[in-house]
């Protein structure tokens, strides 16, 4: 199982050892909402230039205070190459911090990374885990993550589903811890 989450669940930077692993599942730094102006930021990032600069600097600065939003929102600039140089894998790290940190756009932008293989290896498994969290409670990704985890299911058989069940449970907790 340990082995699972590592490789699966959370980037491999940062889970080296036990003691990595320890760090992601006890993170409790509250998010302090560095208050991102979403549209402005895709705005700039989209004008690209000085803006899409200028936006970069100010969304690593509001991750610095471990904002989920401007984390998310860095992950969809290295997906896109909007500021940044595109990098897939660097998308699905800050995908994976935010997601942690119960940003449910992140979450399901984890479960299109696993089911896709983008920026990490494909496994439907833990698409499905991701898509489940985005889809729970409301938000406005909610559909939206139930339509792709109907997809994914097509594809687990019943151990699978159970496997991912349970995981899904596992991970729950870790970012309910990560989100007090």
């Amino acid at each position: 199982m340990k082995a699972f989450i590592e490789h699966y669940l959370f980037p491999a930077s940062a889970l080296r050892n036990a003691a990595g692993i320890v760090a992601c599942t006890l993170m409790l730094a509250p998010s302090l909402s560095a208050a991102v102006n979403v549209a402005d930021t895709e705005t700039a990032l989209q004008a690209g230039g000085s803006q899409a600069t200028q936006a970069i600097e100010n969304l690593k600065q509001a991750y610095n205070q471990n904002d989920p939003v401007a984390t998310r929102l860095l992950g969809d600039a290295y997906l896109q190459g909007l500021g940044v140089t595109k990098n897939s894998q660097t998308a699905f790290d800050y995908f994976s911090e935010a997601a942690r940190k119960g940003d449910k756009l992140a979450q399901l932008r984890m479960g299109e990374s696993y089911h896709k293989g983008q920026g990490t290896d494909a496994n439907q498994i833990t698409a499905w885990v991701w898509l489940t969290l985005a889809s729970e409670d409301e938000s406005p990704v909610k559909e939206q993550a139930i339509s792709l985890r109907d997809t994914v299911s097509q594809s687990l058989n019943e151990a699978q589903q159970d496997r991912a069940e349970l995981l899904t449970s596992t991970i729950r907790q870790v970012v309910a811890l990560e989100t007090k």
